[in-house]
């Protein structure tokens, strides 16, 4: 991460080795976090002391029990500027005391990713080895905080934190390290983790917070600080691919149909732009109504913005006797950070699986 940090900014990149004390069982790791804190803090001292180095230009970023070493850290030294916490560390943590925690008040700005933190509830073997809880001023939950794509699912057992740690199941934390991922590729996409606010991940899967207003949405990872508002507790969800390419940009999609009075299939479309043009993307599946139009969400791989051409494609279900035939008259594409809203007009119909191209035909 740090050799990334310096491909986009001018600055000191300290990484803390603690690996005596986090590679302990759990429960010692755990209790050595206040340790650990203890001594960044007298480090931070150092800095200040020799160097002139303020408080208002440390970012301490910490992943799992580190996020939490962080939090000990900003107790022990008020003011400093900012604490990322990369899904804080859940068991024994979770709905403890702020004393104990990382919490809001460790720094002027605590951003939070959360991705394997459902409630832990180890001695029933439920949940995962982050924090549900909100922590921090502006808390992420990318695909909803939990499982993340490409990962199974973190199932703890009573005795299984320490097992862990001796690195014995690691692949259990994919979705717990993912939060590292994320947070690194951030760096290098200032806008490619778009976070709209929510009451829920449900909510923002049915469209809440679409489009960005006003300032409403904040950047996921290193550029969280942009948020323009005045971050108290604010909750954003997003969501984001596999580490194959965990880059998505949210798009709303509205599609008139045209051609054989009914079908039984789906129907999808690739939008492009300047730098290509996306993989497909469903839009509706089930029966498909000429003269209706249809609208859906969809996270793209790319961003395509401005949105300069539109790709329809349809397939059927079940056998029909009589060729069927569909085609987009129009589609309109809002671009979620944005608002730009691209229209395109089509005139024709195609068979099953033949592609169908819509140009612009205005934008509003």
């Amino acid at each position: 991460m740090c050799r990334t940090l310096l491909q986009v900014s001018d600055l000191n990149c300290f990484i803390v080795d603690w690996i005596g004390g986090s590679m302990a069982m759990y429960t010692q790791a755990a209790n050595n976090v206040r340790v650990v804190g203890a001594e960044v803090a007298y480090f931070i001292d150092y800095l200040r002391d020799h160097y002139s180095h303020p408080l208002s230009s440390i970012h301490l970023i910490g992943y799992s029990l580190g996020a939490q070493v962080a939090g000990e850290a900003g107790k022990r030294r008020p003011g400093i500027a900012r604490i990322s916490g990369l899904d804080p560390a859940g068991p024994y943590f979770e709905h403890t005391p702020p004393e104990v925690r990382l919490d809001p008040s460790d720094a002027v700005l605590v951003d939070i990713i959360h991705t394997d933190g459902p409630p832990t509830i180890v001695k029933f073997g439920l949940g995962g080895f982050g924090m549900s809880q909100l922590v921090g001023h502006l808390d992420f939950f990318p695909n909803g905080g939990q499982e993340q794509p490409g990962c199974a699912k973190s199932y703890l057992r009573l005795g299984d934190l320490d097992y862990v740690i001796d690195g014995i199941e690691e692949k259990m934390m994919c979705s717990h390290q993912r939060s590292i991922a994320l947070f690194t590729q951030s760096i290098l996409f200032p806008n490619g983790f778009v976070g709209y606010p929510g009451p829920s991940y449900k909510d923002f899967q049915a469209g809440a917070g679409f489009p960005c207003c006003n300032g409403s949405c904040a950047m996921m990872g290193y550029y969280a600080d942009s948020y323009t508002k005045d971050p108290t507790s604010e909750v954003f969800f997003l969501n984001t691919g596999d580490v194959e390419n965990l880059l998505r940009w949210r798009y709303r999609v509205m599609v008139n149909i045209t051609g054989s009075m009914f079908v039984m299939g789906s129907f999808s479309i690739s939008l492009c732009g300047k730098v290509g043009c996306s993989p497909q993307h469903i839009v509706h599946s089930g029966f498909i109504h000429s003269e209706k139009s249809y609208t859906a969400l969809i996270d793209v791989e790319m961003d395509t913005h401005p949105v300069i051409q539109v790709e329809f494609i349809w397939h059927k279900e079940a056998i029909y006797v009589i060729q069927a035939t569909l085609g987009a008259t129009a589609i309109a594409v809002e671009h979620g950070p944005s608002r730009a809203t691209y229209l395109l007009c089509g005139d024709e119909v195609t068979k099953e699986g033949i592609p169908q191209k819509l140009d612009p035909c205005t934008m509003y």
